[in-house]
C-alpha cells in the first residue's frame, strides 16, 4: 500500500510542479512583453484643453418639460419607495 501512496505523492508533486513553472514562464512572457510594448511602441498623447461647458440650451428651460420631468421624478420615487 505504501508503494501506490509514494506513487501518488510523486504524481502530485510532479503535476503541481509543473503548473507552477507554467505559470511562471506565463507571468515572466506577459511581463516582458508589457515591458517591449511600453518601451518600443509609445504613443504621445494629445493634449487636451478643458473648455466651460456651454450654457443650457433653451428646450430644457420650457416649463412643460420641465412639468414632464417632475412628474415622472414623483412617479419614480412613488414606486420605488
Amino acid at each position: 500500500m505504501s508503494d501506490v501512496l509514494t506513487q501518488a505523492i510523486d504524481l502530485v508533486v510532479y503535476g503541481m510542479g509543473t503548473v507552477v513553472i507554467f505559470l511562471t514562464v506565463l507571468v515572466g512572457a506577459t511581463m516582458l512583453m508589457s515591458y517591449c510594448l511600453q518601451t518600443f511602441f509609445t504613443a504621445e498623447r494629445p493634449e487636451v484643453t478643458l473648455r466651460p461647458s456651454a450654457a443650457p440650451s433653451e428646450g430644457l428651460t420650457d416649463p412643460k418639460i420641465l412639468a414632464a420631468l417632475s412628474a415622472a421624478v414623483k412617479k419614480y420615487r412613488e414606486d420605488h419607495n
